[in-house]
Order: structure tokens, then C-alpha cells, then sequence
């Protein structure tokens, strides 16, 4: 395997433990937070899908405590520079 390979490799890891680790943060949120409300119909892993696409295109706000966790969780800064790093995201701002 090339560095390229390995690197691309790992990259997609940390994005899928960030994902995990967000979803799970959301969930606990959800049952836990009473400032954490579901609309009608939706899931706490619907929320994380919507939130985790936002953040792929720039529109999600990283203010919240499920993002504040998964930040803490994972022990990287809670920017979205440091997020987007550690997800191999294109939108580095």
C-alpha cells in the first residue's frame, strides 16, 4: 500500500469514529437533555444524518453540546478547523 492509500485509509476511519462518536453523543442528548427535543417522526440518528451532511457543506453550527462531547470524547479541539481535519473533510475553514 502506498502512504497516499494508508493515509486516504485512515482518513475515512477517523471519519466514520467521529460519526459513531456523534451519533452516540446525539442520542444521549436526546434522552437525557430536556433541552434536547425530537420533532415528531424523527430519530436521534435522522438529526445526526442531517447535522453530519450540514457539516460536509459548511451550514452546521458545532455549538452543541453532542458536538462539544464527541470533540472531548475524541480529545480534538472543538473547531470546526479541527473537525473537518480529523473527518478529511474538503471544507477546512
Amino acid at each position: 500500500m502506498t502512504m497516499t492509500s494508508n493515509s486516504a485509509g485512515a482518513g475515512i476511519v477517523k471519519r466514520a469514529c467521529f460519526d459513531s462518536e456523534y451519533r452516540r453523543q446525539l442520542t444521549i442528548c436526546f434522552e437525557t437533555d430536556p433541552d434536547y427535543q425530537l420533532a415528531p417522526g424523527m430519530t436521534a440518528d435522522g438529526v445526526a444524518s442531517k447535522m453530519l451532511a450540514a457539516l460536509d457543506r459548511g451550514s452546521a453550527s458545532k455549538d452543541g453540546l453532542a458536538f462539544r462531547r464527541t470533540c472531548k470524547a475524541l480529545g480534538i479541539p472543538h473547531t470546526y478547523k479541527a473537525i473537518h481535519a480529523y473527518r478529511g473533510s474538503a471544507n477546512l475553514y
